[in-house]
């Protein structure tokens, strides 16, 4: 791994070095390491890329970020309880209420060689329950890194602790002139400033970065005005640098920055960008500067920045007004609060209160004297019992979150603010009355609330875009008033279980997009006025009761998608839904009741998607082989129903790339399938009278044929071998013949061999296609290991001597004979195997290669009624793309293979019978013509093998 990668920190390869040897990688001791410094200096930039370099070797990983500030909101033992669940699954893991999840997680923890970053650690009592009480539990192997500001706090807690060094003069010059020039050194000219100004960075990478970043494209005038400013400051120090970048910000950006750092750090940037345009900021534009200027960055779509920037923009804020926390314009910590609160504070200049996760918060007291508050946030205040009466005065209150406030019974009378937008109360569950809000808010969100009504009232919120009644399990009716709301564009009612009717549509709404009325499970009509909605573009009726479409669904021309998912009581379709051109996807999943579908289908011009699983149809329309744009057909279906034949002109749906036709009755697939180019999937599984599967397209990438118990023939697939570089997700194929007990030996041969030409094809053009998932994975019934895997042995394990000639392994060929006993039922299944790399100078390097769950999920199980072949590979680009020539480093491999249940228990009726790897080298494989018709015999030329 070069420097380059990691631009942010020039000269990073020797400290990730370091922490690697302190954590003795590669040995079997569980080792804690502490990575210290001073804010800026890099440790978490150290620890992800030493988190990234090894992730490979390890079983479980996670990184965990921002530590110190999860602990605040959340509690240490909060944080333990999803730490164990992100190593070891999902579920609930809390010391604090001992219980078999915690019990059987920290079982599983003891079996797992384990990678763990905890970053930001700033309290010894953290690393105590987080780690040191743990220390035990972590299987052997396993490494943690704690990154920290305080020695103090790494001192009782770690094996060993490594001070982070600053840059030296040529490191910090190179990463100042990266961040200033775009390049690797200053220009001439700028060539003595550029060491002024790093003189006084001191080492300190976000120091260098944040000054780069300021003073690129600046004037050499301006370069010196920063250095004089610099000059003044008696005992520079980082955040007096950093402070340098802010002051050359407009207001209107500092402002923006100060709200990120006191309130938006972690947060989404759609949701961020949404309040503050509603400050009359420029948003977009604001947070691009603050990007440019390296003072924020944005990673999973939420905004984030240096904890040394943060603090600065507190300290910013509280420069306000030292002595007197009401007089500041911003209040996020809860003691500054709980002063302003409590003490009649002034609040005149305060502008946005933050006290979410007040759990002990019972009431507000006033706050009629902060004028100019814009925000307030009261975000899991789960003991709050009534909103504060004094909001009625809040003017230019623009955004109120009451959030999970589960105890908030009542509201103040009125919200009278004209600039209230968005209006939170999701999870008020003890809420039963409506909010009377001033007409101008835009998103209103009451789910999970105990309203019983929704007033008439409501048709004067004239601004409203969004109304979220999610899950208000009791509401019966809407009023029909609700027409009025001419700006509304979602309307959602999901999970509204007592609602039994929806209001008529008297006046045209042509804001309406979005209709979501799924489980609403008492609503059994709609009213025919619901055509007037004619810019709907998403209908969601899943799981209620509705018999039938009111013929007005016609008039929806815009309509994109339909769901009628689970809608057992339709038993046809209207034949004017199929004048809706717009319609892109149509879901009849589950509606047992529907026998057929309209002859006209191959009107719906636009469609994508149709699911039928489920329904009782018998035959295709003759039309469906017109729907050109068709990407997907799903008709699962159960208990011997479904198909008796596929229609012939299968190849005329040019645009199909997933064929779901499992459990249905024909007995063979039409030839034409061939001829679909872009099929990918292919789902035959419980095709219990399929006889034979023609020649497939080379697209293909799953083929699903379980239960296939009558299926004799596959023809051999002249593209099983072909490689695409255009698209190179599909060079991965996986094929599963699970209990397809007739298939002929001609057949699983020619399979067989057509596995190993895809495999050696693949790995021969590696250095062309970026490859992460390997190039196959297959099984079938069978009980003997190819001869082509010239390592192999009875049981489940086999080793290997390494030459030193083997340099760059390109992958890994895996294969095992699972032997199942009569009780076997499949519970889910992962093959694991343990690759043991030894080094020519001793010591054990473990690398992990999994062989994933092979059933699908939608049926019972299903026991294997015989032994099982799996052949798969492993294209290890998690090691080379660290380090493209460590096989090089090694003399002996061993493999060791173990089958598991999907919660990683060892499984009982089940072992491997036999096992076999095959080593895919760098060396040239050599040609040859693959025959079905022939027997199968070793061909040690195909790939450079190591035994010769």
């Amino acid at each position: 791994m070069s420097s380059t990668s990691y631009m942010d920190f020039v000269g990073i390869d020797s400290r990730i070095e370091r922490v690697e040897s302190l954590l003795c990688i590669g040995s079997l001791d569980v080792r804690i390491v502490g990575i210290w410094g001073m804010g800026g200096i890099g440790k978490t930039t150290i620890a992800k890329a030493v988190f990234k370099r090894n992730l490979a070797q390890f079983e479980s990983y996670h990184f965990f970020a921002n530590v110190r500030e999860e602990s605040e909101k959340h509690g240490s033992l909060h944080l333990q309880s999803e730490l164990l669940s992100k190593i070891c699954g999902k579920g609930n893991f809390n010391r604090r209420t001992p219980n078999f999840g915690f019990t059987y997680a920290t079982s599983r923890l003891s079996r797992k060689k384990a990678l763990i970053v905890l970053d930001d650690v700033n309290s010894s009592m953290q690393l105590q329950e987080l780690l040191v009480d743990s220390r035990h539990l972590f299987g052997q192997g396993s490494k943690i890194i704690v990154t920290s500001r305080d020695r103090q706090v790494l001192k009782n807690g770690v094996d060993e602790i490594y001070e982070v060094e600053r840059l030296d003069h040529d490191e910090a010059l190179q990463l100042f002139s990266v961040n200033a020039f775009n390049q690797n050194h200053p220009f001439q000219e700028f060539m003595q400033l550029s060491k002024s100004v790093i003189y006084y960075a001191k080492g300190n990478p976000l120091a260098l970065k944040v000054l780069g970043c300021f003073l690129c494209e600046k004037r050499k005038q301006e370069w010196e005005i920063a250095l004089n400013e610099l000059r003044r400051t008696s005992n520079v120090g980082i955040k007096n640098i950093l402070r340098l970048s802010y002051d050359g910000l407009e207001t209107e950006d500092k402002e923006i920055f100060l709200d990120i750092a006191c309130f938006f750090k972690g947060e989404d940037v759609y949701f961020v960008e949404k309040i503050l345009d509603g400050c009359g900021f420029y948003v977009d534009l604001g947070i691009n500067v603050l990007i440019d200027k390296s003072l924020i960055t944005i990673s999973n779509n939420k905004l984030w920045m240096h904890e040394m920037l943060q603090e600065m923009g507190w300290e910013i804020v509280q420069e306000e007004s030292i002595e007197e926390p009401g007089n500041r314009s911003r209040l996020w910590h809860h003691e500054d609060v709980y002063h302003v609160l409590t003490k009649n504070s002034d609040l005149v200049k305060l502008k946005r209160i933050d006290l979410s996760y007040s759990e002990y918060l019972i009431r507000i007291p006033d706050l009629s004297n902060a004028k100019e508050l814009e925000s307030l946030n009261l975000k899991w205040c789960s003991n709050l019992v009534e909103g504060p009466s004094s909001i009625q005065k809040l003017n230019k209150l623009e955004y109120l979150n009451l959030e999970s406030c589960k105890n908030l019974s009542c509201l103040p009378s009125t919200i009278a603010s004209t600039l209230v937008k968005t209006f939170n109360l999701v999870g008020c569950s003890n809420l039963k009355k409506f909010p009377e809000i001033a007409g101008n808010v835009e998103e209103l969100f009451l789910n999970n609330t105990g309203l019983e009504v929704v007033p008439s009232s409501i048709g004067c919120l004239t601004k409203l875009v969004s109304l979220y009644l999610t899950s208000c399990k009791k509401l019966r009716s809407l009023p029909s008033d609700i027409c009025k709301l001419k700006c509304l564009r979602m309307l959602n009612l999901c999970g509204c279980s007592n609602l039994d009717s929806f209001p008529e549509i008297w006046e045209p709404m042509e804001g309406l997009k979005y209709l979501y009325l799924a489980n609403c499970r008492k609503l059994s009509c709609l009213p025919n006025s619901i055509g007037n909605l004619k810019n709907l573009t998403e209908l969601d009726l899943k799981g209620t009761m509705i018999k039938e479409l009111p013929s007005s669904i016609e008039h929806l021309t815009g309509l994109d998608q339909l769901d009628l998912q689970k809608c057992k009581n339709v038993g046809s379709l209207p034949d004017g839904i199929c004048n809706l051109k717009s319609l892109r996807n149509l879901n009849l999943y589950g509606s047992p009741n529907l026998d057929k579908l309209p002859e006209n289908l191959c009107n719906l011009e636009s469609l994508e998607e149709l699911d039928i699983s489920g329904s009782a149809i018998k035959q295709l329309p003759s039309s469906i082989i017109q729907l050109k744009n068709l990407a997907k057909l799903l008709f699962r279906v159960q208990d011997s129903a479904g198909l008796l034949q596929i229609p012939t002109a299968l190849d005329r749906l040019s645009s199909l790339n997933m064929l779901v036709l499992s459990g249905n009755n024909f007995e063979t697939l039409p030839a034409s399938i061939e001829l679909l180019p872009h099929l990918c999937t292919l789902d035959v599984a419980y095709c219990r009278r399929l006889r034979s599967l023609p020649e497939l397209p080379g697209s293909l990438e799953f083929l699903y044929a379980q239960e296939c118990t009558s299926l004799e023939t596959v023809l051999n697939s002249k593209h099983f071998s072909e490689i695409d570089y255009m698209h190179e997700s599909r060079n991965f194929k996986r094929f599963a013949f699970t209990n397809c007990i007739k298939m002929d030996q001609k057949t699983c041969r020619s399979i067989l061999i057509d596995t190993e030409k895809r495999i050696q094809v693949v790995a021969a053009a590696s250095d062309q296609l970026y490859n992460e998932m390997g190039s196959v994975k297959i099984h079938l019934p069978g009980s003997e290991i190819p001869l082509w895997f010239h390592n192999q042995n009875m049981g489940s394990s086999v080793s290997t001597q390494l030459h030193s000639r083997c340099s760059q392994l390109r992958g890994i060929a895996l294969c095992v004979v699972l032997e199942f006993e009569d009780c076997y039922a499949d519970r889910g299944l992962i093959v694991r195997c343990k690759c043991h790399f030894k080094p020519n100078n001793g010591g054990c390097s473990d690398l992990n290669f999994n062989l994933d769950n092979w059933l699908e999920w939608y049926y019972k199980s299903t026991p294997f009624k015989s032994d099982h072949l799996f052949v798969w590979d492993d294209p290890c680009f998690e090691a080379n793309i660290v380090d493209e020539d460590w096989f090089g480093k090694y003399s002996e491999a061993s493999f060791e293979f173990f089958p598991l249940d999907f919660e990683e228990n060892l499984l009982q009726d089940c072992k491997v019978k036999k096992c076999g790897v095959h080593l895919l080298l760098h060396e040239r494989i050599a040609s040859r013509n693959y025959n079905s018709d022939e027997e199968e015999e070793p061909f040690p030329k195909r790939l450079k093998c190591l035994q010769d």
